[in-house]
């Protein structure tokens, strides 16, 4: 091989050697010596090659270990756990790789493992690239040869090792072809499938919550049909809690008309993470988190003033506006299976957002519409019948082109009927946000 100095190294591979007899193993000191049955006079020259050992009574005398020095007449061989033994067993070594530097001196650079095969070489910018049937390796003497297989040879992997415990997840791929959506189940983004409405899905997000950082979302449990309820009033019955939709979330503009029982969004002000307890059900509920925002409701509705008011995130608590003041319900989550949930509207854990979380620039924008729920609602705001939500749900799909499902960590949008339809104008596909 030449480096990349124009010098050039010759290597050379060395064959297995003979099958040997091996009579016993002796110990003294420490020592293994595994004496050979008759006396070899080849056998002078096998400092640093790998013998595999075979036979004998004792197992801890069988194995794979380094030579330290070599005779005519025995093999020391470091195996720390030997112990002294007689049988007829036998030693073989696979052979090696040297480095002849041409002046009667060679240095071994890779001693091979059991049923090496003759070392094929592909030298390139200085480095050897090799493999004999069982490993592969690369020769790169100029490199730093801190931590090499071969101290001081520079000798390398290909490639580091892979993890011995690979995480067992399930992943289902649907680029080519739609799936029936499962729950508890992984979907990378590009994932297609048919809902239970026999409509395209398409995987557009695997952060729906805001927290998830890898390539790859977990689906829920379902959802209640949140369709069914998206003007102010309409109910929705989820085991034992009925939810009671507040209308479309808007944001805070001054000088503005409220309704009562209006819903607002107010980024980064009584976000997650949500306190503990709040399932439990707390009055008077500090939320001081920041990400994403919290939802604040009017009870009594009317005009807004010139000036945002001082947001005050803690359940039961007032903020004050020009007509009076709003009620902070709680951070701006979506809806969760088998939770406890309290009544509205001076209970911790008593609002949900659903089909989406809100984003204050596309409400603004008319780019979105999501809805605040609201968990029982009380006649009495001091009264609170708790309830619990239900679970085995199936997403709440869209069912028209571009209207999305929020499903744990992911946002389905939907594309259109699986159903091939004449006379009807379809779009090319395109990559989601270009």
């Amino acid at each position: 091989m030449e480096l990349t100095d124009s010098t050039i190294r010759v290597l050379v591979d060395c064959g297995p050697t003979p099958l040997y007899n091996i009579s016993e193993v002796q110990v003294v000191s420490g020592v293994a010596y595994y004496m050979f049955a008759a006396s070899h006079s080849e056998a002078t020259d096998y400092v640093g090659m790998k013998f595999v050992i075979a036979g004998f009574d004792q197992g801890q005398n069988n194995g794979t270990f380094v030579c330290t020095d070599s005779t005519p007449d025995y093999l020391i061989l470091t195996n720390p756990n030997a112990i002294t033994d007689v049988a007829s067993a036998t030693a073989i070594s696979y052979g090696a790789v040297f480095f002849d530097a041409q002046n009667g001196s060679k240095a071994l650079i890779y001693a091979k493992n059991e049923n090496a095969g003759q070392t094929s070489f592909v030298c390139l910018a200085g480095i050897c690239y090799a493999g004999d049937g069982v490993d592969t390796w690369k020769y790169y003497p100029q490199g730093d040869n801190t931590g090499t297989i071969t101290p001081g040879q520079g000798v390398w992997n290909f490639g580091i090792d892979g993890t011995p415990n690979p995480p067992s997840v399930t992943i289902t791929e649907s680029g080519s072809s739609a799936v029936t959506w499962e729950s508890g189940i992984f979907y990378s983004t590009m994932g297609l499938l048919v809902d239970s409405n026999n409509n395209i899905q398409q995987l557009v997000s695997v952060n729906a919550t805001g927290a998830n950082s890898t390539q790859y979302g977990e689906t829920g449990a379902g959802q209640p049909l949140w369709s069914g309820a998206q003007e102010a009033g309409q109910t929705v019955t989820d085991n034992t809690v009925t939810w009671t939709c507040k209308g479309p979330i808007k944001i805070w503009k001054p000088n503005t008309l409220y309704n009562v029982k209006d819903c607002i969004f107010v980024p980064g002000v009584g976000g997650t993470p949500i306190p503990p307890g709040a399932a439990s059900g707390i009055r008077h509920l500090s939320y001081t988190g920041t990400t994403g925002g919290g939802i604040f409701c009017t009870l009594f509705g009317g005009t807004s003033g010139s000036t945002e008011p001082n947001w005050n995130p803690s359940t039961d608590t007032g903020s004050g506006d020009a007509f009076g003041h709003w009620n902070y319900l709680g951070a701006a989550v979506g809806w969760k299976p088998a939770t406890q949930y309290n009544s509205f509207w001076e209970w911790s854990n008593e609002v949900i957002c659903e089909p989406a979380l809100p984003n204050a620039v596309q409400i603004q924008n008319g780019t979105q519409v999501c809805y605040a729920f609201t968990a029982n609602d009380a006649t009495t705001g001091s009264h609170n019948s708790p309830g619990t939500s239900g679970s085995g749900y199936k997403p709440p799909w869209g069912t028209t082109p571009g209207a999305v499902a929020i499903d744990n960590q992911l946002i389905w949008q939907m594309l259109s009927s699986k159903t091939w339809e004449a006379t009807t104008t379809y779009s090319q596909w395109t990559v989601q946000g270009a």
